[in-house]
């Protein structure tokens, strides 16, 4: 009886000592440094809290492949991926209109444009490529403005590629909502 004790002891020290779960990496989009303004355009920007697919609305990368959804336990975003996409739209565009003001719209205020982002697919696999499909809407005034812009890259073998790859993707968004909000005045 002794033996089987301490056996199991010995079993159950090598498992809490041998059965660490690795620490997670955590994710954001690399600093944009090629943004030039493009306009004086010196309205308020609202931009709505975006509204993200629930499949990959959580701190974990979630990564598709066919039928197949891999949730990445030891790779997450830094934050919620509507919060930084919200984030580097609001960044992008603070930079591209300089005398405009450009805020997320929770501080309560209506602006004279409003930005509103539906991220619906963000689907990709290491090695392979990353689909995004998202849908924005601009109202400023009487002009309304609604566009589906449907974004395809390939991807690297690691997470770090992953998520530039979506940073450059939200990167190409926020040109386009660029574009239409110059399109706009």
């Amino acid at each position: 009886m002794k033996h089987v004790f301490g056996f199991m002891t010995i079993l159950l020290l090598s498992g809490c000592i041998g059965g660490r779960t690795p620490e997670a990496s955590f994710y954001t989009f690399a600093p944009r440094g090629d943004v030039v303004p493009v306009s004086e355009m010196n309205r308020t920007i609202d931009v709505a809290r975006v509204r993200v697919a629930e499949y990959i609305d959580r701190p974990q990368m979630v990564t598709v492949d066919g039928t197949h959804v891999n949730i990445a336990q030891d790779h997450r975003w830094v934050a919620g991926l509507g919060q930084i996409t919200g984030g580097r739209v609001i960044s992008n565009l603070a930079q591209v209109f300089p005398n405009a003001v450009v805020k997320d719209s929770n501080f309560g205020s209506v602006g004279d444009c409003n930005v509103l982002i539906e991220l619906r697919e963000l689907n990709g696999n290491l090695g392979s490529g990353v689909r995004m499909d998202a849908l924005y809407t601009i109202a400023c005034g009487e002009y309304t403005k609604t566009r589906r812009i449907d974004y395809v890259m390939p991807v690297g073998d690691s997470y770090s590629d992953y998520a530039r790859i979506v940073g450059d993707m939200v990167d190409q968004m926020s040109d386009q909502i660029a574009r239409d909000l110059v399109a706009a005045q």
